[in-house]
């Protein structure tokens, strides 16, 4: 095998003399081949194009078309028909009810209620009357005790008259 012959038995292995010439003609069937290939590739890519084009303006024309009709028709609504209550339903439920305030009153008076101004579950207002007593025992003995200041009263008026006099006298 010589190192400088131009055939090898492989390929790879080929040495060339630096006078050879590399070829760079092309037959005569590669130019029209490749331009069929390119020519079909162009086509082929056309035809894709409008394919997929189309496909997109129908798509986009049901989409506006679905909602314009969405748009347009009126919202569902769920309507119910009012039915009055059976007579013997009862609506029973679990609770308390508590005063937000409690008042408690020690004094005990005799005597009776004479005028009812409220009525059980009426709305009331701070410091509204709610209902008249009435104390016979108790105005008799008020009365009783207003007489006997007036009496103690007019007593101390005397005694300091006396006194004014007794300082005088002297």
């Amino acid at each position: 095998m010589n190192s400088h012959s131009s055939h090898s038995e492989y390929p790879d292995q080929v040495s060339r003399a630096e006078g050879d010439e590399v070829s760079t003609s092309f037959s005569p069937e590669t130019g029209p081949a490749h331009q069929a290939g390119v020519g079909i590739g162009v086509i082929a890519l056309g035809i894709l194009f409008v394919v997929v084009s189309i496909a997109r303006l129908l798509h986009s024309h049901s989409v506006a078309k679905a909602g314009e009709t969405a748009y347009s028709t009126p919202p569902p609504v769920d309507i119910v028909v009012a039915k009055p209550a059976n007579v013997g339903q009862d609506l029973v439920l679990p609770g308390e009810t508590a005063a937000w305030y409690e008042s408690t009153i020690y004094a005990r008076v005799n005597g009776y209620v004479s005028k009812w101004l409220v009525d059980i579950g009426d709305h009331v207002q701070k410091g509204q009357v709610l209902a008249v007593i009435e104390t016979p025992e108790l105005d008799a003995e008020l009365e009783a005790a207003r007489a006997q200041l007036k009496s103690s009263q007019s007593q101390v008026v005397a005694r300091q008259a006396e006194a004014e006099f007794s300082k005088t006298d002297q």
